[in-house]
């Protein structure tokens, strides 16, 4: 009998089982892949999510130092610097192996490779099943990512407004071009459609390219990507994967007496900008603490502290984030000329991911800055053309 099973060897998995397994419980970690495996994903991860790891993340680890944003509007540009780097860009395969290898060093037993077919929840325990082999563990974390906040068991489908998709590609370069083309930026495009925006991320020897947004308002994903190639330079015939993910709506219900949902699982996805992996980590990591509380009372989770305690850490900004979102996506160009013109509001962007301010603040912050900006407002920006 195990104190912990953790479903999937992501993130939150990792984090989770890292944690329990620090503090003393018996843990195993099941996931279907072997690793390192493929991931598609933008690669940046955020200030905030590298502060919330317990170890620095190793330098191979680490590829491009970021420190600033471009925003590209109709052939124009802006851009804005932070003094402090905001994220780094990663390989997910090797990010998530990384984790996933803290986990096991930590004391978690880990299984890759093997694929969970049914849980079954019991009064006082969970039995986990994968192919021939059959585990009962005191407690469960669900972790194993997007499709499982999409399931029918979780009461989500792949329609609706909170279902956002990504699309990503990946293109090899030389790093002297990388660092020519975007020095310490992410250059996202915000006029290729609604409620979303297109990137270009500089990597370790390769661009990841792609579209994120809500799925409702990305009518015909393909074509938009190839729009978008043509307008950057890049070959029109890479190749793009793509997952759906719910965004901003939580998974209900997010946990039992016996079982915690975690990071995209639980639809933990930024609605603005598409971050998970620091809601993943966090996630994972207050799970684990609540298995430990129920483990030393020797009862049952406590369930509805689990999601308390993920919405007052992080869950409630999803609301400000959406109303912040659609207000930059359904209006790019008075959102583009704003910027433009207030170099203060546009540093500001660069606070999202250290999250040294709820969303809240950042809502009433903006509304006051635009409303003072209107009478002002600037015609006509100066810009670069993005190449």
């Amino acid at each position: 009998m195990y104190d912990l099973v953790v479903i999937g060897g992501g993130p939150a998995g990792s984090s989770a089982a890292r944690r329990a397994a620090q503090r003393g419980l018996k843990t195993l970690l099941l996931d279907k892949e072997t690793f390192p495996r493929s991931k598609p994903c933008a690669g940046a991860v955020s200030r905030q999510a590298l502060e919330s790891l317990d170890f620095v993340l190793p330098h191979d680890v680490r590829e491009k130092e970021i420190t600033g944003l471009r925003i590209c509007y109709r052939g124009g540009a802006i851009e804005t610097h932070s003094d402090d780097p905001v994220a780094v860009t990663v390989t997910r395969s090797r990010f998530d192996d990384c984790l996933l290898g803290k986990a096991a060093e930590a004391g978690a037993l880990v299984h890759t490779g093997e694929k969970v077919v049914a849980v079954e929840e019991l009064e006082d325990h969970v039995v986990v099943r994968s192919g021939g082999d059959s585990y009962s563990g005191r407690y469960l974390v669900v972790g194993e990512g997007a499709r499982a906040a999409l399931g029918k068991n979780a009461g989500r489908t792949t329609r609706g407004k909170s279902v956002a998709l990504s699309m990503v590609a990946e293109t090899e370069a030389p790093n002297a071009r990388i660092d020519e083309r975007l020095p310490g930026l992410l250059e996202i495009h915000v006029d290729l459609f609604r409620m979303g925006y297109a990137w270009i991320f500089p990597h370790d020897g390769y661009y990841s390219i792609g579209l994120w947004g809500f799925a409702s308002h990305l009518k015909d994903p393909k074509g938009t990507a190839r729009s978008f190639l043509r307008r950057t330079g890049f070959p029109e015939g890479l190749h793009f994967r793509g997952h759906r993910m719910s965004t901003g709506t939580i998974v209900n219900p997010l946990a039992t007496p016996r079982v915690l949902t975690v990071g995209d699982a639980a639809g933990f996805t930024d609605p603005l900008t598409g971050e998970g992996i620091f809601y993943a980590i966090r996630s994972g990591i207050i799970a684990a603490d609540m298995a430990v509380e129920a483990a030393q009372a020797g009862g049952p989770l406590p369930a509805g502290r689990y999601e308390s305690a993920c919405r007052r850490d992080f869950a409630n900004n999803f609301l400000y984030a959406r109303a912040i979102a659609r207000t930059v996506y359904r209006f790019p160009s008075f959102f583009y000329r704003i910027l433009a013109g207030d170099e203060e509001l546009f540093r500001m962007l660069l606070e999202v991911p250290a999250m040294k301010r709820p969303y809240r603040d950042y809502v009433i912050w903006i509304l006051f800055r635009l409303l003072r900006a209107i009478p002002c407002r600037v015609k006509n920006p100066v810009s670069r053309r993005c190449v």
